[in-house]
């Protein structure tokens, strides 16, 4: 004689007519459906069977482990998240300042400041944005202090340079380098 048999897991209602309780809500039980020879299908319930706790807490730390899965480094370049060495780096010259973005994520307000020995005042340039991956060449005579006084590397050398922006997600970065 063959049989099979099938387990479904399904919402069975508890006997509301118990008083201790004041009726059960729909709880998970295990019904098994199985297929006589004779074509007859057969239902029976193994009463009020909930799901044990450890089942409870394995599919939960499955799902924290699909989770972490994809949070991956992956996600973090595809959205722009990539946390580089250096995020954003400053090189000097002669007669530019090269600001280069590594972060991932346009730069949003970038100011750069120059300070020079024997001046009063920071000269600055500020830049509206810098896009991921872009670098920026400012010369030198670009630079202005809030008076509005050039810059001029002939008459104050400079001894470091400053950069001073935000990202995208209001993170602020500030880079300091000193004059070679």
């Amino acid at each position: 004689m063959r049989q099979s048999i099938t387990a479904v897991i399904g919402w069975r209602h508890g006997n509301f007519s118990d008083t201790r309780s004041g009726g059960c809500p729909p709880m998970p039980s295990l019904f098994v459906l199985s297929e006589k020879a004779g074509g007859g299908k057969r239902v029976s319930g193994r009463g009020r069977q909930t799901v044990p706790m450890f089942m409870k807490l394995s599919v939960a730390f499955a799902g924290a482990l699909l989770l972490a899965a994809c949070a991956g480094p992956g996600v973090d370049k595809a959205v722009g998240g990539g946390a580089a060495e250096t995020p954003v780096e400053v090189h000097t010259s002669e007669s530019a300042v090269t600001v280069e973005n590594r972060t991932g994520r346009a730069l949003l307000n970038v100011r750069v400041a120059i300070d020079a020995t024997g001046a009063p005042a920071a000269f600055v340039r500020t830049i509206p944005s810098i896009e991921p991956g872009q670098t920026m060449n400012l010369l030198l005579t670009d630079f202005r202090t809030e008076e509005g006084v050039i810059y001029d590397p002939f008459a104050a050398a400079p001894a470091r340079v400053t950069v001073k922006a935000r990202d995208t997600l209001t993170n602020s970065y500030e880079v300091t380098a000193v004059w070679p």
